[in-house]
């Protein structure tokens, strides 16, 4: 069975890894909108 601290995501890990993509997602999430959903009321 695992155990909870197998889990554990660092302070560094996060700012390292997890944080920087969320961004890049971010970023192509909203460039990338028109694309996959086509044109909306705002365009």
């Amino acid at each position: 069975m695992p155990k909870p601290s197998e889990f554990f995501i660092g302070i560094l890990d996060f700012f390292a890894i997890l944080l920087p993509g969320a961004i890049l997602t971010a970023i192509f999430a909203l460039r990338m909108n028109h694309f996959l959903f086509g044109p909306t009321s705002g365009d």
